[in-house]
C-alpha cells in the first residue's frame, strides 16, 4: 500500500499542471521550480547525486516530525524521486504515524548522501492532500486531465482514512445505502469520521449540557455504533454514556436525507415507566416537543433479534416505520388528543414481549443545510436541535 500510495503522489506530481501542484510541493521544500524536472520510481537515477541541493522528504499517515531513532538499518531502497538540474528530491512514503530518523538516515545512505550533504523534511498525507487540493482550485477548468487525476488521488487519500476529519460530506449519509463491498472498504475510514465529528459536537454548550446528564460525559466514552457492512446498519452515536441499557439516550442517527437528533429508551422497562404517569405525563412531552418547531413525536415496535430470548440487550434485528407527528403543528386540543392516543398505542404494544416498545422525539437536520456548512456551524446546527430536546431527555430520565 505505500508504494501505491507514492506511486499515485508521484503521478499527480508529474501529469497535473506542475505551475499549480509541483510548485506547492517545491515551496514546502524551499527549491526553485525547474523547467527540466524527471521522476522515477525506487530506481535510483543516474544523476541523483550530482545535484547539491538534496531533500529526503519524508511523507507518513500522521505526525509532521521525525522520531529520533538510532541508525539501525543499513541499506534502504526509496520509494521515488524527483530530481532536476539543481536539486533532488528521495522521497519516502509511510502509512504508519511516523517515521524514523534511523529509516531516513538508511535511505540517504544507501544511495551515497552522506549526513550533512542533505536536508530532511518531514510531511503527512494529510498535509500533501491539503495542499494539493488548494493547488486545485487554481488550475484552469479547461485542464480536464488534471482535474480527472487530481478528484481521484484526493478521494483515495480519503479513502484510506490518510486525512483528517474536516466536516459531513455526502458520502457520511450515503454509507447505509452503498453495496456491501463499498461499505466493508470504508470502514475504517467510517468509524473514525464517526467519532470526530461527535468529538466536535461535543465542544458545544447545550451537548455538555446533555452529556452531564449522564455518568459518563466525555465523548471517548459515549456510546457509538459499529459501522458494518451488513445492509441496513447505520451509523449512529449517543450523547452520554451510561453502563447500564436501561436508559432513555439522546443519540444522532446518521440518514440518507440528513442527521436524526432522537431522544428514545432502550428497555421496554422505560416505557412501562413513562405510561404509569398515565396521559399526563404523555401531554407533558407533547408539550414540551410544542415548543420549538420541527420537534417531532412518534412511536414504533423495534424487533429483537431473538424474540425467545430473555436477555433484552440485545441487538434489534428489524423496526416499524415510524409514524411521526410535529408537536408545533397541533392545537392545544389536538395534542391533548395526541398524547391520548399515544399513551394508548404504547401500552397495547408493551402487552406482546417479541418487540422493545420505543417513543421517539426527533429533530431532523435535513443534509442540504449540513453539506454547505463548515465543521463549526454543522455542530453549531445539531447542538441546537440537541438543545430543544434536553428538556424532555432530562424530565424522562427523572420520571
Amino acid at each position: 500500500m505505500e508504494n501505491n500510495l507514492t506511486k499515485s503522489l508521484i503521478t499527480v506530481l508529474e501529469h497535473c499542471d506542475r505551475k499549480a501542484v509541483l510548485a506547492v510541493l517545491l515551496k514546502k521544500l524551499k527549491l526553485r521550480p525547474s523547467g527540466d524536472v524527471a521522476f522515477s520510481l525506487q530506481r535510483r537515477p543516474v544523476l541523483a547525486g550530482t545535484a547539491r541541493n538534496r531533500v529526503v522528504l519524508g511523507v507518513t499517515g500522521g505526525e509532521t516530525e521525525l522520531a529520533e531513532t538510532p541508525l539501525k538499518v543499513e541499506a534502504g531502497r526509496p520509494d521515488a524521486w524527483i530530481f532536476a538540474d539543481t536539486w533532488t528530491i528521495l522521497v519516502e512514503g509511510k502509512v504508519g504515524p511516523r517515521i524514523t530518523s534511523g529509516q531516513i538516515k538508511a535511505h540517504a545512505k544507501a544511495v551515497g548522501w552522506i549526513p550533512g550533504s542533505y536536508r530532511t523534511v518531514c510531511t503527512s498525507w494529510d498535509e500533501l492532500y491539503r495542499m494539493i487540493r488548494c493547488a486545485k482550485a487554481d488550475i484552469p477548468a479547461r485542464d480536464q486531465v488534471s482535474h480527472l487525476l487530481l478528484s481521484h488521488w484526493l478521494s483515495y487519500l480519503e479513502d484510506q482514512n490518510l486525512t483528517e476529519f474536516e466536516r459531513l460530506e455526502a458520502f457520511d449519509f450515503d454509507f447505509p445505502n452503498l453495496p456491501e463491498e463499498e461499505r466493508r472498504a470504508l470502514l475504517p475510514q467510517s468509524k473514525k469520521r464517526l467519532r470526530a465529528f461527535a468529538v466536535a459536537l461535543a465542544k458545544r454548550s447545550p451537548v455538555k449540557r446533555i452529556a452531564h446528564l449522564y455518568a459518563q460525559s466525555r465523548p471517548e466514552q459515549w456510546k457509538f455504533g459499529e459501522p458494518s457492512a451488513k445492509p441496513g446498519r447505520g451509523l449512529w452515536f449517543n450523547i452520554g454514556g451510561e453502563p447500564s441499557h436501561r436508559s432513555w439516550h439522546a443519540t444522532v442517527f446518521y440518514q440518507p436525507r440528513g442527521l436524526a437528533v432522537t431522544v428514545l429508551n432502550s428497555g421496554n422497562h422505560l416505557a412501562r415507566r413513562l405510561c404509569k404517569t398515565g396521559v399526563d405525563g404523555f401531554r407533558h412531552v407533547v408539550e414540551m416537543a410544542a415548543v420549538a418547531k420541527g420537534v417531532l413525536v412518534g412511536c414504533r415496535r423495534a424487533w429483537y433479534h431473538d424474540p425467545k430470548s430473555p436477555f433484552k440487550g440485545q441487538h434489534i434485528a428489524r423496526a416499524d416505520e415510524l409514524v411521526l407527528v410535529e408537536a408545533h403543528a397541533l392545537d392545544k386540543g389536538s395534542r391533548d388528543a395526541f398524547a391520548l392516543i399515544l399513551k394508548n398505542t404504547m401500552e397495547r404494544l408493551l402487552t406482546d414481549r417479541r418487540w422493545r416498545t420505543e417513543l421517539h422525539v426527533r429533530q431532523d437536520v435535513p443534509c442540504g443545510r449540513l453539506l454547505t456548512l463548515p465543521l463549526g456551524q454543522q455542530a453549531a446546527l445539531v447542538a441546537d436541535a440537541a438543545d430543544n430536546l434536553h428538556p424532555i431527555l432530562r424530565y424522562l430520565l427523572e420520571s
